[in-house]
């Protein structure tokens, strides 16, 4: 009886070993969502004046000087692998010889469109913005006593302006502008200039 007992135990214990085994197998195949990036290229960005466009090759960069509103805008579609509804975060590159002193930049507008969805409706002067703001809630870019360090200024695209969503294939157009005119920025000359932009989302 102990004999028959025991084998029965074994092939019960055996039994479950494929099943642990595909659970574990399943739970492996599927990946919590990483993040993906891609770049905008400085070149085909839209620049106003009296901001210009990048020059080369060394030291280059959209150049945006200390006269009023100097504008830079760009546009993008999500991928197809996108998480819905996660933030996007968009990366400025920046750098100056400027020292020891601070600059505003801030979202200017942003243009949102998917098909099937009505176009948003813009009321109030916020709403040209609503949805894209600095990651750490500041407009501002600290300038130190080192000229041309590089730095990165980070601002997260959420759902917004009627949207109460954000979906692969969305289009999205954005602008980011120097206030030149705040009182918050306090540099003169040289201008802050911008190398680099960058785009990172979480994909499925």
């Amino acid at each position: 009886m102990k004999t028959k007992h025991r084998v029965k135990s074994i092939v019960k214990v055996n039994s479950w070993i494929p099943l642990i085994g595909f659970l574990a197998a399943a739970t492996i195949a599927q990946p919590a969502s990483a993040a993906r990036t891609f770049s905008i290229d400085p070149y085909g960005v839209n620049v106003t004046a009296p901001g210009s466009q990048p020059v080369g090759p060394f030291g280059g960069g959209i150049s945006l000087p200390n006269a009023g509103t100097p504008t830079l805008s760009f546009g993008f579609v999500i991928p197809s692998d996108y998480v819905p509804d996660t933030p996007i975060k968009i990366t400025l590159s920046w750098y100056t010889a400027s020292t020891d002193c601070e600059f505003v930049l801030e979202p200017n507008y942003v243009s949102r469109t998917r098909p099937g969805h009505p176009f948003p409706t813009i009321i109030f002067p916020g709403d040209l913005t609503d949805g894209l703001a600095a990651k750490n809630g500041s407009n501002i870019l600290s300038v130190t006593s080192t000229p041309n360090v590089g730095n990165k200024k980070v601002y997260l695209l959420t759902p917004g302006q009627g949207f109460d969503d954000q979906q692969p294939g969305d289009a999205f157009l954005v602008g980011f502008d120097r206030n030149s005119g705040s009182p918050s920025d306090t540099c003169t000359v040289p201008p802050l200039v911008i190398p680099g932009i960058s785009i990172k989302y979480q994909n499925l």
